[in-house]
């Protein structure tokens, strides 16, 4: 009788996700501007611990600690994921961009890709925030045009989960925007 209690006590799990299930989810968005360039935006490395399904936070007690909610994931792999929510930035920003996997023929695209050291909550006493830090790379055929490392931490409105994630995007958008213009510029330059 306690193990049938204990299974049936159990949390459920709840996926969530930087896009908007119920909104548009194209992996592309070349109608902005059919005269300019298109950004291939390539599934991001995510480094461990980050690198799963797992909603990871830290603790406001522990700084040296993370945790992994047991009943909270992402809803797809976080490097799809965060790459999708790029090309869907990229978009909103007016820039041509793709969502594409790893084996392409690039010839002259403008490609970007990242490595995503830090993808979680933050928990303080003033409350959680959303963090994201990566190092994005653009590249093209002659080979990385820049490389930056960008950061984002954005607040969470409420002590949900749900405000956490909406916070996480926040944050992933707020590092984006750290190579935006420069992104703008080199599209705006004639290749050849």
């Amino acid at each position: 009788m306690l193990l049938l209690t204990a299974c049936a006590s159990a949390p459920q799990t709840r996926y969530y996700s930087l896009d908007d299930f119920a909104g548009r989810q194209a992996t592309s968005c070349a109608a902005n501007d059919a005269a300019t360039e298109v950004v291939t935006v390539q599934p991001f490395n995510v480094l461990p611990p980050f690198d799963t399904t797992r909603i990871v936070y830290r603790p406001p007690d522990l700084p040296q600690t993370i945790g992994f909610y047991a009943s909270h994931q992402w809803a797809t792999p976080p490097a799809r994921m965060l790459a999708q929510a790029t090309v869907e930035y990229l978009c909103k920003a007016g820039i041509n961009a793709e969502l594409t996997g790893l084996a392409v023929n690039t010839g002259e695209a403008v490609i970007l890709s990242a490595d995503v050291s830090e993808l979680l909550e933050v928990d303080t006493r003033e409350g959680p925030s959303g963090q994201v830090a990566l190092t994005l790379r653009v590249s093209n055929s002659n080979g990385i045009v820049f490389e930056k490392h960008s950061w984002g931490r954005a607040m969470a409105q409420e002590r949900t989960v749900d405000s956490v994630v909406e916070a996480i995007d926040q944050a992933l958008q707020a590092a984006l925007s750290g190579v935006r213009a420069r992104l703008e510029r080199l599209l705006e330059t004639p290749h050849g």
